[in-house]
């Protein structure tokens, strides 16, 4: 049986603001944060704190050709196939106009095929002026999202990876919290985009369930500081 997420604390709000002791796996180049606020992406109340919309596709493998490796090792050798995931939904500008909206409430529903499968999740939004009554201007906003099984997160189509890095956009591990930066010192009215693929695991078992959403919330850094002081 997989683990559930454990959020401690209880609902302050009925807004998606939640007072909450988050145990969360903090990835490099995220700083840990005791996050005792966050905005809930899996609410309608959430999602329209900052003007957002979830949508969604399947993702599918396609067969295409490629090279093996040559003498100096690139592929730069004979002709051969490979396989990639379409569509390639994590490119700057990608066009995901046609792809299903989805309410925030039904992220957790099951989605994709099944067994060895991927799908992809997209999250436009806007910077508002104030989050919990605090101005935002000057903030550093983090997304955080728990997929059951596995994530890779895109903002704004780029991801950024480092040698031995876990999280922090690739694979945290299984049904782990994965956390980005989305941006630092933002300016309200600021829009962005946020591309999740799906992965369901672990992939060499071909497990008998489907791919959804554990949890996602977005941290406003500054704006929890200013809470823990008191301002």
């Amino acid at each position: 049986m997989k683990r559930a997420l454990h959020l401690g604390g209880t609902l302050a709000m009925a807004l998606a603001f939640a007072t909450a002791k988050v145990n969360a796996q903090a990835t490099p180049p995220s700083p840990a944060v005791n996050a005792r606020s966050v905005v809930d992406l899996r609410t309608s109340t959430g999602v329209a704190l900052v003007d957002g919309q979830w949508r969604y596709a399947d993702a599918t493998v396609a067969q295409v050709p490629f090279r093996l490796p040559g003498a100096d090792r690139k592929p730069s050798g004979s002709s051969d196939v490979t396989l990639v995931l379409q569509p390639a939904a994590m490119a700057p500008g990608f066009n995901d106009s046609n792809w299903q909206i989805i309410p925030p409430e039904g992220l957790e529903d099951r989605r994709g095929a099944g067994k060895v499968s991927f799908n992809w999740y997209k999250l436009h939004f806007t910077i508002p002026k104030a989050l919990g009554g605090v101005d935002t201007s000057g903030d550093d906003v983090v997304f955080e999202i728990v997929m059951d099984d596995y994530s890779e997160i895109a903002v704004n189509g780029k991801m950024a990876f480092t040698f031995g890095q876990t999280g922090s956009g690739v694979i945290a591990g299984w049904n782990a919290p994965n956390r980005v930066v989305v941006a630092r010192n933002v300016t309200p009215g600021q829009q962005f985009t946020i591309t999740v693929l799906g992965i369901n695991g672990p992939i060499s078992l071909a497990p008998e369930n489907y791919i959804w959403v554990r949890s996602a919330t977005l941290l406003s850094r500054n704006w929890l500081r200013r809470r823990s002081a008191g301002a």
